[in-house]
């Protein structure tokens, strides 16, 4: 409709000035090639022809932007559907543990899964990406160490959900270079921290099985800890019970790899039920991180505690360490100490930050801790 509308006003106000003679008749034809203003001006031998084509085109922008925003509108809100679309369908196949794959198929689920595959790629390469960290906090308030969190932006003011980034990524062969990249920006962040005076901090790193399954990846991770300098033993891989399940026994040469080189391993999500608890002393974990499920649940379920209690009961034995994620208020926390879990990460400590905030925060707990000391 506008694109009717406007023409008829503009016109209709080019000719109301013609005929109150603010403007002179159109007396020269002008080529069409002729550059706006000094056609008005050519065309009338007047400067006021000159001076009704910026009105015009100052009348007919102020016309335009309302359909426009109603334009952009609709295609954020289009945008948005199609996003929870891809959401909705990637999570039903995530808690079922399948594997979903979304740029290949035809239809408005792999129209946008392609589309956000494409931008992650731009914004990979044009620094659009970014890691945030959450603090680990011991039950004296002292911070052991940080988890690097994936973070992204599309278009909109919303983050794309850090498990679908990485089955884009994976699936469009972008997994090695973005996991790269994650790794380099983690290793540099802990430079980062330890010129700050944190020296003892713990960096963890989640790993999906692509980058498992790649047969350099040891030696990458040596070149990124040469380059930058750092303690191995600040740097901790985070690994998920499912990978150890898929990828049998080729993780047992990968985790070795790891292990040599001095950095620590954490098996992520641990008590889903996946595997056997053969694996903590199969692999040698150094940390054991509770599914979130458990600590949702341990205030109402007596289930879920007794397997925490079990779980630190066997940390002990085989001399790893337990820290307990999204733990959100006192009441959780006070119950997972009963049961000797003394390691949390979750909002009742701090959402996840960026470098130089987790930093501030890190020096400004630790330093409270020591004065209480």
């Amino acid at each position: 409709m506008h694109f009717l509308f406007v023409p008829i006003v503009l016109t209709l106000f080019s000719y109301l000035c013609i005929s109150l003679g603010l403007v002179p008749y159109t007396y020269h034809a002008v080529e069409w090639t002729t550059p706006i203003f000094l056609s008005g001006y050519i065309s009338t031998q007047s400067i006021n022809g000159s001076i009704l084509q910026l009105f015009n085109l100052t009348l007919g922008t102020l016309c335009y932007i309302p359909f426009v925003r109603i334009a952009e509108n609709i295609s954020d809100s289009r945008m948005e559907k199609n996003l929870k679309k891809v959401y909705d369908l990637f999570k039903q196949y995530e808690e079922r543990g399948m594997v979903l794959s979304l740029i290949s198929r035809q239809d408005d689920i792999g129209g946008i899964s392609r589309f956000l595959t494409a931008n992650l790629e731009e914004d990979l390469r044009n620094g659009k990406i970014s890691l945030y960290y959450q603090p680990q906090v011991s039950y004296e308030g002292n911070v052991t160490g940080v988890e690097a969190l994936l973070r992204w932006k599309n278009n909109s003011n919303d983050y794309i959900y850090p498990p679908l980034i990485i089955a884009l990524a994976d699936e469009a062969r972008l997994i090695d270079k973005l996991g790269n990249w994650i790794l380099e920006t983690a290793c540099r962040n802990l430079k980062e921290m330890n010129n700050s005076g944190i020296s003892d901090m713990t960096v963890s790193v989640n790993v999906s099985a692509a980058q498992f399954d790649n047969i350099h990846f040891a030696e990458s991770l040596k070149e990124i800890i040469d380059r930058y300098e750092i303690n191995p033993g600040n740097l901790k891989i985070e690994i998920t019970e499912q990978l150890t399940l898929s990828n049998g026994s080729k993780i047992v040469d990968q985790i070795a790899s790891i292990k040599k080189l001095g950095v620590r391993l954490a098996m992520d999500d641990f008590g889903m039920g996946h595997s056997s608890l053969t694996y903590l002393r199969e692999y040698d974990f150094d940390t054991i991180k509770l599914d979130g499920s458990l600590i949702r649940d341990i205030a109402s379920k007596n289930s879920c505690r007794n397997i925490i209690s079990s779980i630190v009961s066997l940390g002990k034995s085989l001399h790893y360490s337990v820290v307990a994620e999204y733990v959100e208020n006192e009441e959780q926390r006070n119950i997972l100490h009963e049961l000797g879990c003394d390691n949390y990460q979750g909002y009742l400590y701090s959402m996840p930050l960026p470098c130089d905030e987790v930093i501030d925060y890190i020096l400004k707990m630790n330093s409270e801790d020591t004065s209480l000391c």
